[in-house]
């Protein structure tokens, strides 16, 4: 995330996060699981420090089971924010 670019709010308000449909091609286990990782270190997060992220870590959370790549492109986003706050 060294090389990322900044971005000032962790989630776009024009981004739509829906359920992608059932028939849909499954995102491969080792997304799933990385995803579900930085998931849990972004709701540590929450929780310990930074409460205006509670929202959006929400929001991802609900998507755990149902992996899309626009979820893991929000994901890198709002990671990418808490890297431009340094």
């Amino acid at each position: 995330m060294t090389k990322c670019h900044s971005v000032t709010t962790p989630l776009n308000p024009n981004v739509k996060l829906d359920k992608i449909s059932d028939d849909a091609k499954p995102a491969l286990p080792q997304l799933v699981h990385e995803y579900s990782a930085v998931i849990g270190s972004l709701n540590f997060t929450t929780i310990t420090t930074r409460l205006d992220l509670k929202y959006t870590v929400y929001e991802l959370s609900q998507f755990m089971n149902n992996l899309s790549p626009i979820y893991w492109t929000v994901a890198k986003c709002v990671r990418g924010h808490l890297v431009s706050l340094r």
